[in-house]
């Protein structure tokens, strides 16, 4: 599969938020990143199915601080469709003349924010070149336009419904992983192809 374009609302909107290839890649990127799909008549089976998958892992070192991994950081192209803008200041001198100082270093635990409701996904295929979704997308415009792309479909013929957002708070503005999985899997076995994460 393509790689969809990063978030962007300029231009053909897309909603990409990660340049990794799914499923084309012996390498692990992030922790739960999708390695292969199960499709089945029952979640029943399709459980029992994938938990006959055996995955083997070579370890590697990883990159899991700020610190440590600042140095290699990039700038993006854009942002929203914007040119990203990168400034940094000097607060020494201001701080230094302040009237009044306070110095402290405060550290938080790490959180990650969840929707309440999972992320889920139907997907209708239409013969060969027409498609229907049900997603919980914020988005739809973008993630309909980055799905049409990947699967070389003329835009009009990705239909993707949001009935309902149970709680997106920015976790479902882009078009992810599964998302493509679904339609994939859809098209693969020309069934309705419902795809549900745990959370």
């Amino acid at each position: 599969m393509k790689v969809a374009r990063p978030f962007s609302i300029e231009g053909p909107p897309s909603s990409g938020v990660t340049e990794f290839p799914i499923l084309n890649s012996d390498q692990i990127a992030w922790n739960g990143q999708p390695i292969a799909i199960v499709v089945a008549n029952t979640e029943e089976n399709a459980e029992h199915a994938a938990s006959l998958i055996k995955v083997t892992y070579a370890a590697e070192p990883g990159m899991n601080s700020f610190e440590e991994s600042i140095a290699h950081a990039k700038k993006p192209k854009q942002i929203l469709g914007d040119a990203p803008e990168v400034t940094r200041g000097d607060p020494d001198p201001v701080l230094n003349a302040a009237t009044h100082r306070v110095d402290l270093t405060f550290t938080t635990p790490p959180y990650n924010h969840n929707a309440i409701e999972p992320h889920a996904t139907i997907a209708i295929w239409e013969g060969d070149d027409k498609l229907t979704m049900y997603d919980t997308s914020q988005f739809t415009v973008g993630a309909a336009g980055s799905i049409a792309e990947i699967f070389g479909l003329p835009s009009e013929n990705v239909r993707l419904i949001a009935t309902y957002v149970g709680g997106g708070f920015g976790g479902k503005g882009g078009l992810w992983p599964y998302n493509q999985l679904c339609v994939l899997a859809a098209r693969m076995t020309g069934r309705p192809v419902r795809l549900a994460l745990t959370r």
